[in-house]
């Protein structure tokens, strides 16, 4: 008995396998050729006799030449080799102050997503592509910092305007891993060649690390208190956001939850005069500047300065017009305390 079958070509050999040991015979039919999945398969195998399987076949519009092929779902894909090129193995070494540092950066919408975007990008980066050598031949890094950039700024930029966004990018990224603005990666970057990324990039890191020696350098201020100094008060918690505080200071500028002096009475309308204890409070540098020197009722009611100013342009101006003082600004180096305060 002769029997066509015109289904299928995954139905023809599962009727086939049913029927291997009857005398019933089958006319092969070829399947329709396979529409391309995407873009990138530009060549699909031809269809083969009925009884193999049906392999989809992937190949690159690419000069690159792959190692070996693997079979993932049915589809043949190109294996290509990761070529590696450092001296040595680099591994993440996560900020542990990289929550700190982004809660005074007002422009974090959501904390958590920020620490977990930044430390697995970074991470990413640092890992896999310092060093990586694309399979056609190109130096990735060499290549991806213009990108980089480009990809911060959101637009087409004209590379004047590299160095504003080079900035923002090492200097955000380096909240995730110090690495980014050491001098082991700068080193490597100025390996490469001299594009306008690569140029932009080395220079943003050298003037962020140029920003935080002269921080570190011209801590001049001239008031302090023993407040922060008590350890109850530090364990307690900021007086407005409830964060425990950190005393500690390194080559880096103040820890993010250091404890800074707030007045309760603002320094710029004359709370400074007496350099009184009973004005200060502690609390994160962040709360410190959002406060600024508005009324602390208003602050208290939500407000914060860039919005009270917005609304009264010319508070500070009439607060600084009642009084002459100009005070002093705050110790923040341990090293460089000065309790004496000066009563006048």
């Amino acid at each position: 008995m002769n029997l066509t079958f015109n289904g299928d070509i995954n139905s023809f050999i599962s009727l086939k396998q049913c029927f291997k040991n009857s005398n019933v015979s089958f006319s092969k039919r070829k399947a329709p050729k396979l529409e391309p999945l995407n873009k990138d398969e530009i060549v699909i195998s031809n269809i083969q006799d009925s009884d193999q399987p049906v392999i989809r076949k992937i190949e690159l519009n690419t000069s690159a030449i792959p190692t070996s092929t693997n079979i993932i779902d049915g589809v043949e894909v190109p294996v290509y080799k990761y070529d590696k090129r450092y001296p040595r193995e680099l591994k993440a070494t996560p900020n542990p102050k990289i929550r700190g540092e982004l809660l005074q950066d007002k422009g974090v919408k959501n904390i958590e997503l920020a620490i977990n975007r930044l430390t697995n990008f970074s991470r990413y980066l640092k890992e896999d592509m310092v060093g990586f050598y694309t399979p056609d031949g190109k130096h990735w890094f060499e290549g991806a910092c213009k990108y980089l950039i480009e990809g911060s700024a959101g637009i087409d930029i004209p590379e004047s305007m590299y160095p504003e966004y080079a900035t923002k990018f090492w200097e955000l990224l380096s909240k995730a891993d110090k690495f980014w603005i050491s001098d082991e990666f700068v080193d490597y970057l100025k390996s490469m060649e001299q594009n306008p990324g690569v140029v932009a990039s080395i220079n943003a890191i050298e003037n962020i690390n140029n920003a935080i020696n002269a921080r570190n350098s011209n801590i001049t201020f001239g008031y302090s208190s023993e407040l922060r100094f008590i350890p109850e008060l530090l364990k307690h918690g900021g007086a407005y956001t409830g964060q425990e505080l950190v005393l500690s200071y390194k080559e880096g500028g103040p820890h993010p939850l250091y404890p800074t002096l707030e007045h309760l009475f603002p320094h710029i309308a004359g709370g400074d005069e007496a350099n009184d204890n009973c004005n200060y409070v502690l609390t994160t540098s962040e709360s410190n500047s959002s406060r600024s020197d508005i009324p602390l009722i208003d602050f208290l009611k939500g407000w914060d300065g860039d919005a009270y100013y917005a609304k009264n342009p010319n508070w500070k101006k009439s607060i600084i017009k009642t009084t002459k003082i100009k005070a002093p600004k705050e110790i923040t180096d341990i090293n460089e305390l000065n309790l004496t305060r000066k009563e006048k």
